[in-house]
């Protein structure tokens, strides 16, 4: 369906008095690191009662990210696996932590002066 007929189509369920479904949102977006209660929020449908998020403080034993992820996707009736989005935002965040963990530059001592000076001098344009 074309643009313009996708809006006319839109204008005229809205008119007709179709229904319409609104997700609010909070002033300061969820935090993916510490915060057991994400993917419950997202997922409640996986998540009864909103526990079993990734660094849950109930679980009786502690797992990585990458292990609960693992554990999860293994679940004897696949569900998590025949979920698209939970797949792709597990793998999604999981890319997101590993570069913001693995996003360091290494220098020896003799040429760090140098090499700060040329970071502190980069124009924020070219970027």
């Amino acid at each position: 369906m074309e643009k313009d007929a996708c809006v006319r189509e839109a204008i005229q369920h809205l008119c007709t008095g179709g229904m319409v479904l609104g997700y609010g949102h909070k002033q300061r977006p969820e935090s993916i690191y510490g915060n057991p209660g994400l993917y419950p929020g997202m997922f409640p449908w996986f998540f009864p009662y909103g526990k079993g998020g990734f660094q849950n403080e109930a679980m009786t034993k502690w797992m990585s990210r990458q292990e609960h992820a693992h554990h999860l996707l293994m679940y004897h009736d696949r569900h998590f696996q025949r979920d698209e989005y939970f797949i792709f935002l597990v793998f999604s965040q999981k890319q997101i932590v590993d570069s913001n963990s693995g996003g360091y530059i290494l220098s020896e001592r003799k040429h760090f002066d140098s090499i700060s000076q040329k970071i502190c001098n980069l124009d924020i344009r070219l970027l």
